[in-house]
Formats: C-alpha cells, structure tokens, sequence
C-alpha cells in the first residue's frame, strides 16, 4: 500500500509538472519522498521542478540525493550539468556530462553541451572531440555540425569547417548563422565571391540579420566594391547601432572615397560607444586633417598614441597635421 502511495505522489507531482503547476508538482514530491525518503525518482523529479522555478542550488542538491540513491540515473547527471553550467560552474558541469556518459555513451545532449563549456574554456581540441561524437551519435543534428564548423574555423581548419557549414546546411537549409559562419569561413580562404554569396542566402532567410550585413560590407570593401559595402554598413548600422566596428568600417570607406565631414560624424558616433579604439581616433585624426581642421586632428592623433604609445601610424598622421599647421600659423 505504501508503495502504490508513493507512486501515486509521484505521479500526481509529474502531472503538475506538465502543467506548470510547479509549486503543486514540489509539494507532491515532497510528500512522495515523506513516504520513502529512497525514492531517487522522486527526487529526480523534485529536482527538474526547483530548476523550473528558478531554484538551482535546491535543484542541485535534490539531483545530488537521487543520484546518492541511484548513482547511475544519467538523465540526474545530465540536468546536474545544466544547473551548474547555468550557475558559470563549468568544470564541475563537464565532470556531470563525463559522468552522463560513463553510463550513456549515446546521450548525445550531454555530450554537445560538454562540447560547447570545453569551447568557452579554450579547451578546443577536446571541444572538437565532443563534438565529433555528437555528429557521430546523431548526424541528423544539424546544430552540432553548426558548432563544429565554427570551432574548426577558430582553428583556422577552414576546409573542414566548411564541409561541416555544408552537412548543417543540407539538414536545415534555412540556418541563417551557418549561412554567415560559412561565408566567413570561405572569407578567410580567399573565395571572396562565394562568401558574398552565402551572406546574400543568410539574407534571403533574414533581411535582419547585423551579423551577415556587416560580415557582407567587411568582404565587399576587400573586393573593393566600396559603394555596396557602404549600403551593407547602413543596414548593419540601422539593426545594431551599438556596433561600434561597423561606425569604424563605414568611416574607413568614407575617408577613402575623401568623404571627410560624413566619416568624421562615423568616427565620433563610434569614439562614443568606444572611447578606447585606436583605430576610431586616428581615422578621425586623418578625418579631421583632410576638412583642414589641423588642431582637432592633432589631438585625435594624440588620443590615438595614449591609447597606444607604438601607434606609428598616428605619430606620422600628427606630424602631417602640424605641416599642415605651420602656414595657417604663419
């Protein structure tokens, strides 16, 4: 009889669960738990409603007590890990995820959340290693490819980032990130062209997307199409006005094509979300010198050098603008 009680707590408790209920659901489980304080699911499931409500360190210690009781309950360990990946504990998340799967190799979950906190943690090789078991466990996961892709690229293995751009890609078509994430790979191999390419199907699947706007306006200015680059940066600009690198880009173009006034404006608007890129006062410097304001310029140029003491660049910028100084003076 107090057998079937329990079960029926449980039970009752998993119903709450399902419909949100998750104060109800806690208070079943508890009561489920009064009855036989060994019952690990019971406390498994206590554990998924605290984490529901927002309570991980509760969750924690009641995924703790189940696995006490059963040590081999895998689904425990693996939502043990999320709970302490969500609380910025990573290692201990990633021993929860080896332990998820000593006991089963296949939880293909575990081991792409273990892939991605190796990752954060700079630990790429074995990142590559979870990875590559994921995409074995389950090739169908066209996120896992996704991941993998993009972490062969930060190890500038462009090739085969691609190849795994082009797995996800066949699975999901319309993953508008692996669109940009394989055009910058393609970027970095030389195939300028084919990247415009791929941040154009990025596009197609979202005209809202800053990341491939800007990405497109970065390989269009090193083709050298300067005026499609400049429309690329509009839009970057128009759906991240916070970035101040696109400010930057768009004003390089500007003082390129002697554009001097509207890439000033770039300039300040980018100095004022960055006060400390070097590369923002300098470009204002030489903005500055070209609209024939040499004074402004030479404060921009030493912004630039105490920013940056080795910038030689903006040493000889400075040294143009007092020429330029002299006559005026005289």
């Amino acid at each position: 009889m107090t057998e079937f009680l329990e079960k029926a707590w449980n039970d009752l408790g998993c119903q709450f669960r399902d419909a949100r209920q998750f104060e109800k659901a806690i208070a079943s489980f508890d009561r489920a738990i009064e009855i036989d304080s060994n019952f690990a699911e019971a406390w498994y499931n206590r554990g998924n409603a605290l984490s529901d409500l927002g309570y991980l360190e509760e969750a924690i210690t009641s995924f703790d007590r189940a696995l006490q009781i059963n040590p081999v309950m895998h689904e425990a360990w693996n939502n043990r890990g999320n709970l302490l990946d969500n609380l910025k504990r990573p290692e201990e998340a990633i021993d929860s995820y080896n332990r998820t799967l000593y006991i089963q190799p296949d939880y293909f979950a575990a081991c792409f959340n273990r892939g991605n906190l190796l990752k954060d943690l700079g630990r790429y090789e074995e990142a590559i290693a979870s990875y590559d078991r994921v995409v074995e466990i389950n090739p169908k996961f066209a996120l896992g490819w996704h991941n993998r892709g993009n972490l062969l690229s930060h190890q500038d293995r462009f090739k085969e980032a691609i190849e795994s751009f082009d797995r996800a890609l066949q699975l999901e078509p319309n993953l508008c990130p692996t669109w940009v994430s394989r055009g910058n790979a393609l970027s970095q191999m030389g195939q300028l062209q084919e990247a415009i390419d791929s941040y154009d199907r990025a596009i197609k699947i979202d005209e809202r997307d800053p990341e491939a706007w800007y990405d497109r306006g970065y390989v269009l200015t090193d083709l050298g199409r300067l005026d499609e680059a400049i429309d690329s940066y509009d839009r970057a600009i128009e759906l991240q006005p916070d970035r101040y690198e696109a400010w930057v880009n768009r004003g390089s173009i500007l003082l390129t094509k002697l554009q001097f006034a509207d890439a000033l404006i770039d300039f300040d608007s980018a100095i004022e979300l960055n006060p400390n890129d070097c590369i923002a006062w300098f470009n204002r410097g030489n903005a500055l010198t070209g609209l024939r304001r040499y004074e402004e310029a030479i404060s921009s140029f030493d912004r630039t050098l105490q920013i940056d003491p080795n910038y030689s660049m903006a040493s000889q910028g400075k040294e143009r603008a007092i020429a330029g100084l002299e006559p005026i003076r005289r």
